[in-house]
């Protein structure tokens, strides 16, 4: 069974770019956006990605924003890990209840990011 791809979505540099790192060594595809408007631009392009690594707050939208103004296909299949250094108790309510959505506390290490997109797979 192939591996889904990640869309990593950060505006931090430093974390993209571990993030994709990580997942690539891993064997996942990965592209990454460094806004809420650039990937929504890569998907109306064509991109379909399978998971979504999302950070909450993006420079131009926050993460619910971006995943409403997804296309309803992508958004009825797509599995998203959002990322925060915010409470993500709290932040979960602001998101579908029906998209299988986890998150990931930052700061996250390679091991927890891992752990994390593999228990999405299992969704």
């Amino acid at each position: 069974m192939s591996k889904p791809h990640v869309l990593v979505v950060d505006d931090n540099l430093t974390v993209s770019k571990l993030a994709v790192m990580v997942l690539k060594k891993s064997g996942y595809p990965v592209t990454a956006a460094g806004s809420g408007r650039e990937a929504l631009g890569m998907i109306s392009e064509g991109l379909q990605p399978d998971l979504l690594l999302l950070d909450h707050s993006l420079p131009d939208m926050q993460g619910d924003q971006l995943l409403e103004s997804l296309p309803l296909e992508l958004r009825q299949r797509v599995r998203v890990l959002l990322t925060t250094g915010y409470d993500s108790r709290h932040l979960q309510s602001q998101y579908p209840r029906d998209l299988p959505l986890q998150t990931l506390q930052k700061p996250w290490d390679a091991g927890d990011l891992l752990q994390a997109i593999s228990a999405l797979e299992e969704v």
